[in-house]
């Protein structure tokens, strides 16, 4: 897919911990943590890349309710999302999966910084890195020269 943007797919996933409407009013909500994993982390260019964020235990928390998506793929590249959402209720569910692909031609070391915002406020932000071995070389793992 190179030469177009980068393709966001957004996944919805039903919580893990219940509804807000089993906790006692007051209760303290715990945080879930922000992962990103990219595959493959190594390859030769041109590569595309298969970035993977997931958000993982805590709550359904409502700063996490549909918030912004912002991707930089420290390649020039940015992309950012925004969803039109409903108001958050005690029946909302929060994205818990995030994908999105990004090819990448020239050899180096890349590192992707997922960031999740509510207006201003950075919710969470989670980083991968990806090495593009330089054609020729054996640094690429199983994609390097040689490598079979």
């Amino acid at each position: 897919m190179r030469g177009r943007g980068p393709l966001v797919a957004l996944l919805a996933l039903a919580g893990v911990n219940g509804t807000t409407a089993d906790r006692q009013p007051g209760a303290d909500l715990q945080r879930p943590a922000l992962r990103l994993r990219a595959s493959p982390g190594a390859a030769m260019p041109p590569v595309n890349v298969l970035f993977v964020a997931e958000l993982v235990g805590g709550d359904e928390v409502e700063e996490f309710y549909c918030p912004e998506i912002e991707w930089d793929f420290d390649n020039g590249r940015r992309s950012s999302q925004l969803e039109d959402c409903e108001p958050f209720t005690d029946a909302s569910r929060i994205e818990r999966r995030y994908l999105v692909r990004q090819s990448y031609t020239q050899p180096g070391d890349y590192r992707v910084i997922l960031t999740l915002r509510r207006s201003d406020l950075v919710v969470a932000q989670a980083a991968a890195t990806v090495h593009v071995a330089s054609p020729g070389s054996d640094d690429g793992g199983p994609y390097a020269a040689g490598h079979h």
